[in-house]
């Protein structure tokens, strides 16, 4: 038993994951469902001491499974969090954003539109792995000139301590504008337990927490923060700054997208397939 670094509610062991001859207990919260990994290793990475190493081994295997995010989820989940925005979107912000890699694919798919969308990594890998695009920041979200109305966390949150989280989540704020919407693709604690029980990992993807829509919300909604579940995805959310919506379902969203927003779906060259491609991300997920 120990305490939960989420919400402070009592945890119970979860499982055990072994890897030659180390192992790590990652425990449940019986208040508000995240899974994390043993205390200790929270405290320790809290203070700078990194789970795993960054080799070049890591970065060879991360970069061949980044490339593939970018120009595969990343490209989706772009399209429906844009359908989900209720304000006009002048700058659009992937977080953390590792190589960048997501503006490449922007380049190619939406090159019409590139010079609205961003990407932010404050510990990215050597240059020579990183995008060229004049739009990817090495930097804090709270040093930007500039703000937001939309964007997207991929593969990101599950790497992070809640302090962790607290903070880079505190530093998008200062650059959100009230309204802006941010869809976080993370395996939550239902996608952990029934779709894949290997996806924490504290060996070879550093995977230390699963976090729950309960504990997202104990966590973003003082820094002012809505947390919207989005149906059928027990793997993504969408968070809201200074939202004034009350909708139950935000899904429902998809029918009353904004004409201004639709057209940075669109480009000349590449036609309206991530215009398609964010409609039917949303609606093919409508029946679970």
């Amino acid at each position: 038993m120990c305490d939960c670094p989420v919400c402070g509610g009592n945890a119970k062991v979860f499982s055990e994951k072994k890897g030659g001859e180390k192992s790590f207990l990652y425990y449940e919260c019986r208040k508000c469902g995240s899974i994390f990994i043993e205390p200790e290793i929270l405290d320790k990475m809290d203070n700078g001491i990194p789970l795993i190493e960054y080799t070049k081994e890591y970065w060879d295997m991360e970069l061949q499974s980044a490339r593939r995010r970018c120009f595969g989820d990343c490209m989706a989940r772009m399209a429906e969090v844009i359908y989900y925005a209720t304000i006009p979107i002048e700058n659009f912000l992937d977080i953390g954003g590792g190589t960048g890699m997501f503006l490449d694919a922007i380049e190619q798919y939406l090159p019409d539109n590139k010079e609205h969308f961003y990407s932010v990594e404050k510990y990215p890998p050597e240059k020579i792995h990183c995008t060229k695009s004049k739009n990817f920041y090495n930097c804090s979200y709270s040093e930007l000139n500039m703000k937001f109305q939309a964007g997207i966390c991929i593969e990101v949150v599950e790497h992070l301590t809640p302090q962790m989280l607290v903070s880079i989540f505190r530093d998008v704020a200062s650059v959100s504008s009230d309204g802006a919407i941010y869809l976080i693709n993370t395996g939550m604690p239902q996608y952990v337990k029934k779709e894949d029980p290997n996806y924490l990992d504290p060996f070879i993807r550093g995977h230390i927490m699963s976090y729950s829509l309960k504990g997202i919300q104990n966590l973003l909604e003082p820094l002012g923060y809505s947390v919207y579940p989005i149906r059928g995805k027990n793997w993504a959310y969408c968070i809201e700054y200074h939202s004034n919506n009350k909708d139950s379902d935000i899904t429902g969203r998809l029918w009353k997208a904004l004409p201004e927003n639709l057209e940075l779906l669109k480009d000349s060259k590449m036609g309206s397939v991530l215009h398609i491609l964010g409609r039917e991300s949303i609606n093919g997920y409508l029946i679970y």
